[in-house]
């Protein structure tokens, strides 16, 4: 599976509907810092994605490569879930819900 950046891929600001149907057609995760929306989308109104890993907080850069280091050392299977990665002072935390 190969990661792809919408914002260079795809114009920057298209709507949330338009992301998720990128990421189903290609059958792709979608990283996001939009957290609440797409929350929103996949469990209220049961739009359907392959997955999604949520990016909450103040975690950029160096920090941002921690985090995604820790979550694929720490979850094997990111498909068909909506995962939320975070920081705390230690170090970061994960929060996993299937995505039905």
């Amino acid at each position: 599976m190969m990661l792809k950046k919408i914002g260079i891929d795809e114009p920057a600001g298209i709507n949330d509907s338009m992301v998720i149907d990128i990421a189903r057609k290609e059958e792709r995760i979608l990283f996001t810092r939009d957290c609440g929306d797409m929350g929103e989308l996949i469990f209220r109104k049961y739009v359907k994605i392959p997955g999604v890993v949520c990016i909450r907080g103040n975690i950029r850069g160096k920090a941002e490569v921690s985090a995604f280091v820790y979550l694929m050392d720490s979850v094997k299977n990111i498909q068909n879930r909506f995962i939320t990665l975070g920081r705390v002072s230690e170090g970061f935390y994960i929060r996993i819900r299937n995505i039905q």
